[in-house]
């Protein structure tokens, strides 16, 4: 892009912001898929598809006995379901990368209405893409990102005055459509947004957020403003702006209930609080983010809030309306880490950096300063991308089961398995209706077995009854970071173990695979017993090992490790795992004697 003196004067071109905008939406969206949550998602948008019914009962697991389930994202399932099957991973990237595209020109667009230079509003656009990037998953969550940004921007417009009237060089004013014409519209984003994702319940706290903010703008507006307002021909004061955005809240508060579940969709919020009660079974993405972990999102939170600050000391027009949209905003993303995208994408409908027209030569460094925002945020999101994420096209092979998966469909087809959560939703996709899971991320419909996990995972007995209750033959688990804490029943001694030793002793289940993601256990009683005197790995510890980069010290040595790591290495040649165990060991090559 040729950024001469003329061009950085009389501003970028429609063409070029676009084409700026798309490459830093491209670029956020621009991650292997990752979410826990997308293959149950698209495995109920294949359903929806193939039999135009929204399910009520869940189907999915063998635990639930048929719970209800509040399916309130059926339309981000369909979608997600249609880019997939259209494209694969690279048709999920670009639904990413139109969500991404949406909210930015969303957030653009709303600065510069409000007057803000154009190298400013591409500045701030780029941190709020930057902030919001970890965030854009393959999940509906990420399709709620622009249905948010747009209604903030319509409620907002129900408020603002035409430039004429609020004297703010560069302000466009509202759009030209009529209060009605627009309450309509705004019906419409809220129901679609209902059916998207349940953040739709922020709609009507938005609205009534921006009504009581515009009426206290109104009051606080200085007699001479006031004056010249009142004078406008034709024009609404601040306070019946207040009264639109009043009604606004109203038609949210309505729209909402065009959902398949009707009233029941208020109810969702507390659903998923009461089933992430437990205080041992801690979900992270619903703890607050701390400021070690998310430097980033405090830091704009405190220039967001530091700018509405002195906008309403200043007394601008709206001042206290865009300080009411970051208030809810701001304390739904500190209270859960889940809302930080939330926050970034309504960030730039909360600050107004509009002022007089800045001279030819600040104008120039505003641009490229602007630009520069631009190309680094989008060159970090190319270097760096978030924590557990993957820059590229594709599927975090590291995240899923994949291979764990096949040894399931190959010897366990239809077993009833424990699973972690995280592994729920593929077991989902890869094995549904044929086999049904233990638990997966829905945490509203899972509620009573959550509780029940937290009872039990701390206490052996209440564990043990637990799987029997369910009738389990077998697990799929994942590795822990940390050892757990072991105290003897008789002697009160405390030792250190791995939690799956812990939870599935060797007495009782045999290890018949691992890799570097997951590991496979089954009774040695019952239906796959011969599965397990065949197959069992009796001296290999993977979970140990896994931890003892931490130097835990809990790996010890066994003279029956060195031929089972052989026989992994022949069974998969590329297990990182494996591969370093035999190096610890000094395991040659060879032919395993199993």
């Amino acid at each position: 892009m040729n950024l001469t003196s003329d061009n950085l004067q009389s501003g970028f071109s429609r063409t070029a912001v676009a084409g700026m905008l798309v490459a830093l939406a491209g670029t956020a969206a621009l991650l292997k898929a990752r979410s826990y949550d997308l293959w149950w998602h698209l495995e109920t948008g294949r359903q929806l598809v193939g039999s135009h019914s929204i399910p009520r009962f869940d189907d999915y697991s063998f635990t639930s006995n048929g719970a209800p389930w509040i399916d309130h994202e059926w339309i981000s399932q369909v979608l997600l379901y249609l880019f997939h099957a259209a494209a694969g991973p690279p048709g999920l990237v670009l639904l990413k990368a139109v969500c991404a595209l949406a909210v930015a020109v969303i957030g653009y667009a709303s600065l510069r209405r409000s007057g803000t230079a154009q190298g400013t509003a591409l500045g701030i656009v780029s941190l709020a893409m930057l902030g919001l990037r970890f965030r854009l998953a393959e999940r509906p969550e990420t399709l709620a990102l622009p249905m948010a940004a747009g209604f903030a921007a319509m409620v907002m417009s129900f408020v603002s005055l035409p430039s004429s009237a609020a004297g703010a060089p560069g302000s466009r004013g509202p759009s030209n459509a009529t209060p009605g014409l627009r309450l309509l519209g705004l019906a419409l984003l809220t129901i679609l947004w209902a059916n998207l994702h349940a953040s739709a319940l922020l709609a009507p706290v938005l609205a009534a957020a921006v009504a009581a903010g515009s009426f206290i703008d109104s009051q606080i507006r200085p007699a001479g403003r006031r004056k010249a307002l009142q004078a406008g021909s034709g024009n609404a004061l601040e306070a019946l702006g207040a009264l639109w955005a009043l009604g606004a809240f109203g038609v949210a508060a309505a729209s909402l209930l065009v959902n398949p579940a009707g009233w029941k969709i208020y109810m969702v919020p507390l659903g998923i609080s009461g089933a992430l009660a437990p205080a041992n079974l801690v979900n992270p993405e619903w703890t607050a983010p701390s400021l070690a972990g998310f430097p980033f999102f405090y830091a704009a939170l405190a220039a967001a809030a530091t700018t509405a600050i002195v906008s309403i000391i200043r007394r601008r027009r709206l001042s206290v309306a865009r300080a009411a949209v970051l208030l809810p905003a701001g304390l739904l993303a500190l209270t859960s880490v889940r809302h930080i995208g939330l926050f970034f994408a309504l960030v730039p409908m909360t600050i107004d950096t509009g002022g007089p027209t800045p001279s030819e030569r600040l104008n120039r460094s505003v641009q490229a300063l602007g630009v520069g925002l631009l190309v680094a945020a989008t060159s970090l999101m190319i270097l760096v991308p978030p924590a557990g994420a993957q820059t590229g096209i594709g599927i975090s092979e590291d995240r899923f089961p994949l291979k764990a998966a096949d040894f399931i469909d190959a010897n366990l087809a239809d077993a009833r398995l424990y699973n972690d959560v995280s592994f729920g939703g593929y077991l989902i996709w890869r094995g549904y209706p044929r086999r049904r899971v233990f638990i997966d991320g829905r945490n509203e419909v899972h509620a009573t077995l959550l509780r029940e996990l937290s009872e039990a995972i701390d206490d052996g007995r209440k564990w043990k009854a637990l799987l029997a209750r369910h009738a389990v033959e077998g697990a799929i688990v994942s590795y822990r970071d940390s050892p757990v804490a072991v105290r003897d029943a008789v002697s009160g001694a405390v030792t250190t173990s791995t939690f799956s030793e812990v939870h599935f002793p060797r007495p009782e289940w045999a290890l018949v695979y691992w890799d570097d993601v997951a590991m496979v256990f089954v009774n040695r009683v019952g239906r796959f017993k011969d599965l397990a005197e065949r197959l069992e790995y009796r001296h290999s510890r993977p979970e140990a090992w896994r931890q003892d980069d931490a130097g835990t010290g809990i790996v010890g040595a066994d003279p029956g490790v060195q031929d089972e790591i052989r026989r992994k290495l022949a069974e998969d040649a590329g297990c990182e795992l494996a591969k370093r165990i035999a190096r610890v060991y000094g395991v040659r090559p060879g032919t395993p004697t199993r």
